[in-house]
């Protein structure tokens, strides 16, 4: 987790589709559309449940929910800053190491729950490179993460397509010779894409690989009819490395440690653990095919990190944060990122 004086954010591409396939795009400034309205009409609110955003208020726990905090545009970006309130979660605790002492935050209002606010930028123009894609900057908040976010914007467009069906028209895509074409409503829908933003053989040199897990696919066994049936199995074996400076390294030790499980586990894939910040905090690659270890893509997804504020931040703020605003914005600039 980040301290109070820093900020995780991922890198993003940001796309607009629509449900069913037709004639038509959605644009960014459909999503501005959509954000303008629900502050308007004070629609806003969409509720959790589980891990699920709806767009129905459910019979209880409605504080677990997500509203749009704030909300602002200029030429170059859109401004989104969303906060999640969380009544299953604990409240924040303070505890002074010296004394050894610890006091709960408190409240005056009963109905108030701890909450954590996200800030999401997106840049409104797009490269013929990005493929309709909007490069976008998303802060890292524990219970309000990519999918959550990706899924609360969903929530918003769909609402506005229902009080604007005329600017959701379209000719449904032709999919048989002969058909006769179609117009029909159809749903707008958002995707998040990670970024690959960084050079996997590069944090492996510089000591920032943790280690790496050996992952046997799932093997099925149909038992007899009386028995009972094991839909599927998966192994995997962790194993923890000391710093390493080199990436070939690290691909030895793996080999060899398969090699010596060889006779009890048949491994078929594998994730490497990457130390994300420098408080240790872990994050995985995607799984990787043993196969191609040696030309395996080296560019992956990172958090990058954002210090030196000038104050201690608040986990959750109901307006923008200028100064981390500011620094979001920055990751725009550094074009490595961005490849």
């Amino acid at each position: 987790m980040s301290s109070a004086n820093e900020r995780m954010f991922y890198l993003m591409r940001l796309a607009m589709g629509r449900y069913p396939a037709v004639d038509a795009s959605v644009t960014i400034q459909i999503l501005i559309e959509a954000c303008e309205h629900a502050r308007k009409k004070a629609t806003d609110v969409a509720w959790v449940v589980g891990n699920q955003v709806h767009g129905d208020e459910p019979g209880i726990n409605s504080s677990n929910a997500i509203y749009l905090a704030d909300f602002r545009q200029d030429e170059k970006y859109v401004y989104i800053l969303l906060v999640r309130g969380d009544p299953t979660v604990g409240r924040p605790t303070f505890a002074n190491m010296k004394k050894k002492s610890v006091t709960p935050a408190t409240s005056d209002d009963p109905d108030a729950v701890p909450a954590v606010s996200a800030l999401l930028v997106i840049e409104r123009g797009v490269l013929v490179s990005d493929k309709g894609q909007h490069r976008s900057i998303l802060e890292r908040a524990s219970g309000l993460g990519k999918v959550m976010v990706r899924d609360y914007l969903a929530v918003l467009l769909r609402r506005y397509a229902k009080e604007h069906p005329d600017k959701f028209e379209a000719q449904k895509k032709v999919s048989k010779k002969g058909e006769k074409p179609e117009t029909i409503q159809y749903s707008p829908t958002v995707k998040l894409h990670p970024q690959q933003n960084a050079s996997l053989k590069n944090d492996m040199e510089q000591g920032q690989i943790g280690g790496f897990r050996l992952m046997r696919g799932e093997a099925k066994y149909n038992g007899p009819a009386d028995e009972a049936k094991i839909v599927g199995t998966n192994v995997q074996l962790k194993v923890k490395l000391a710093p390493t400076g080199n990436v070939q390294d690290v691909f030895k030790t793996l080999k060899n440690v398969k090699e010596a499980m060889s006779d009890a586990v048949n491994f078929d894939s594998y994730k490497l653990d990457l130390l994300d910040t420098d408080d240790g905090d872990n994050h995985s690659t995607q799984l990787l095919p043993l196969e191609t270890i040696d030309n395996a893509d080296m560019r992956y997804c990172r958090t990058v990190k954002a210090s030196g504020f000038s104050s201690e931040l608040e986990q959750c703020y109901a307006r923008f944060h200028e100064e981390i605003v500011d620094k979001a914005k920055k990751f725009f600039d550094l074009g490595d990122y961005w490849k």
